[in-house]
């Protein structure tokens, strides 16, 4: 059964709008977890400036953990109100973290098997004799039906957030008629901020980008997971229409 369309302009509005409201809120339970990964991000961009090795991956796996931590709050905060996690958020690890892991994994491993043998199948039969726009068609075609059936799903994730069984199936039924609303509530920051970045990098002389490296890596990790707490407010109010229009 199809649900009532998804109103894209107005989550996303909703979204920022109440990231605002709850702006010191957020900053509370939030900054334990982002303070964590920040450090292992820093200490990442160091070691890696030194050299490649287990211990770039070892930083990376840590900070995996805490950025469900930091989602998870995120979400809770957005969808049950202020109240919905501990003042400094979420530090403990339980059936709900680990079933959010799950979806997560499921998920990536259903995306990134077809893209792999995509990928294995197009250069065993073409190699690298295809003109360069047909390479680069061809190369983002398969993420385009991914990314669409991922939004459908990635209502589980809200949903794990605060509690609620979802299953992929019914997340999967309740947005049944809304797949390009939802895709454009889900990615329309994501690609805005990273189109932005890249025409940056882009106008930008080599000289600048190279004379504010550490200040722009800085700049650009700390504005990215606070963007992240935008994007991941879009899914959560996804989610709670979806949920008000099935009740």
């Amino acid at each position: 059964m199809k649900t009532e369309s998804l109103p894209v302009v107005e989550t996303i509005y909703r979204a920022f709008a109440y990231v605002w409201w709850l702006r010191k809120r957020l900053a509370v339970a939030l900054l334990p977890a982002l303070s964590i990964l920040l450090i292992l991000d820093f200490l990442s961009l160091y070691i890696s400036n030194i050299e490649d090795g287990p211990s770039t991956a070892l930083l990376t796996f840590l900070a995996f953990p805490i950025t469900i931590l930091y989602v998870i709050t995120v979400h809770r905060i957005m969808i049950l109100g202020p109240d919905g996690t501990k003042k400094y958020g979420l530090f403990e690890w339980g059936y709900r973290e680990w079933r959010y892991l799950f979806f997560l994994i499921v998920l990536s491993i259903a995306a990134w098997v077809p893209i792999a043998i995509w990928f294995m199948l197009k250069f065993s039969a073409n190699g690298n004799d295809e003109p360069f726009l047909i390479q680069v068609v061809t190369a983002w075609l398969p993420f385009i039906p991914i990314a669409l059936a991922f939004a459908r799903v990635s209502l589980v994730f809200p949903a794990t957030a605060v509690d609620s069984r979802l299953s992929l199936r019914e997340s999967w039924e309740i947005s049944r008629g809304n797949t390009l609303r939802l895709s454009a509530v889900i990615y329309s920051i994501p690609i805005l901020t990273m189109t932005v970045g890249a025409i940056l990098l882009n106008i930008l002389p080599d000289a600048v980008i190279q004379y504010f490296d550490t200040v722009t890596s800085i700049i650009i990790v700390l504005v990215g997971y606070l963007l992240y707490v935008i994007e991941v407010s879009c899914l959560s109010f996804s989610y709670k229409y979806f949920v008000n229009s099935r009740n």
